[in-house]
């Protein structure tokens, strides 16, 4: 084995590239789950919007997600690889009717007038 020598000012930035390196690999997995499931719900109903719950991928990408940088991350690739459509990180709520509705932008004393639902966070792709 062949070791590599390593200066200071390396050594000094590893751990920040190696953290790069990993946002950088979870981002392009978790990216391409959402389009490979955007496009076989879109090729197999006639909905216009596909939603991804974050909660629904692996255990890990809930911790991943938390993060608003990644989620950034994570949204705006998607707008590249759907132009025209619209990608949005929200928050949803099961309402009375039985539908999921963005709460997103809800206040706290309109929430607790519902019912305090569980909160789902999501993506988004619009097409319509």
């Amino acid at each position: 084995m062949s070791l590599v020598p390593i200066p200071r000012e390396s050594m000094r930035t590893l751990k920040d590239k190696t953290d790069k390196e990993y946002r950088t690999r979870r981002v392009n997995e978790i990216v391409a789950r959402i389009y490979e499931a955007t496009m076989r719900h879109a090729k197999t109903t006639y909905a216009t919007s596909y939603v991804w719950n974050i909660k629904k991928g692996s255990d890990d990408d809930d911790e991943f997600m938390i993060t608003i940088i990644n989620t950034n991350r994570i949204t705006n690739a998607l707008e590249g690889l759907f132009p025209g459509c619209s990608v949005e990180h929200t928050m949803m709520a099961k309402g009375s009717d039985g539908k999921m509705h963005d709460v997103s932008n809800m206040g706290v004393t309109d929430f607790f007038f519902i019912g305090n639902p569980p909160v789902q966070e999501s993506i988004i792709i619009d097409w319509s």
